[in-house]
């Protein structure tokens, strides 16, 4: 299998639009990991762990009609989304090894971007699925199909708002049709004629979570040819935004950098 490089040395300096880097490329760091947010969600709340893995090239997926890539509008279509984010990353060289970490929607996106490159035998390490069922379980509630007043009403009793995020109306019609299009493809994705993950997976769930129950994300145990570790944690959908740096490492096996000289 192959690594994941640059078709040229311009690639290798810049990652392409559709990905983002929060510091800038080192020569110490000796792993990359991918994150792929939420429904709804931009790239820079993954930003807050980059400090503390210095180690680590740390690159956040930018889904369509948000930060760079707004121009281009939304997208509701689970696998034009999905090839877009494989097509940006064979364009980047990438440190081995590489790890994936999405949630919600992001966990299945970041699955069936694993499952993509493997099928160009390009290697991914490790995949973290957090807060996601599994790709061939359905959704519990279809959130897509409801209208703007009763889908805000579920998203803030799902968690996936926050105290000071309400900016007035045209900011909430603009965070709804940015959500209820991420939504849309979350909750019609299902797998076609998928091969097992030949990467590490491990998933993450939270105790309280009605969106994905733990029975849901424990599912995850078929999609990959080796044993899948299952992570629980306190709190609700929305349970990663109480986890640090500290915790992805340790599940990935990471040490960080005075620990590897130890």
């Amino acid at each position: 299998m192959t690594a994941l490089r640059a078709r040229d040395p311009v690639a290798a300096q810049q990652p392409p639009r559709g990905l983002v880097r929060f510091l800038p490329r080192r020569p110490d760091q000796t792993r990359t990991l991918v994150c792929f947010p939420w429904s709804g969600a931009g790239p820079s709340w993954f930003g807050r762990w980059a400090a503390d893995m210095p180690h680590v090239e740390l690159l956040a997926v930018v889904l369509p009609g948000r930060g760079g890539r707004r121009a281009e509008g939304l997208e509701h279509r689970f696998e034009v989304i999905a090839r877009q984010i494989t097509a940006a990353l064979t364009t980047y060289r990438v440190t081995q090894p590489i790890a994936f970490l999405g949630h919600s929607l992001g966990a299945l996106l970041a699955y069936q971007v694993a499952l993509n490159l493997q099928r160009q035998g390009i290697v991914v390490d490790a995949l973290v699925a957090s807060g996601s069922r599994a790709p061939a379980v359905p959704p519990v509630v279809e959130l897509h199909k409801l209208d703007d007043t009763r889908l805000f009403e579920q998203l803030q009793h799902l968690g996936g708002l926050v105290d000071g995020q309400h900016h007035g109306e045209d900011w909430r019609q603009r965070f709804l049709d940015r959500t209820r299009a991420d939504l849309t493809a979350c909750e019609t994705f299902s797998p076609r004629d998928a091969a097992p993950l030949s990467c590490h997976v491990t998933t993450w769930a939270g105790t309280t979570d009605w969106y994905a129950p733990p029975a849901a994300v424990r599912q995850w145990a078929a999609v990959s040819a080796r044993p899948v570790q299952h992570q629980m944690f306190d709190g609700d959908h929305f349970f990663i935004r109480n986890l640090n740096a500290e915790v992805l490492l340790n599940t990935l096996g990471w040490t960080a950098p005075h620990q590897d000289a130890a």
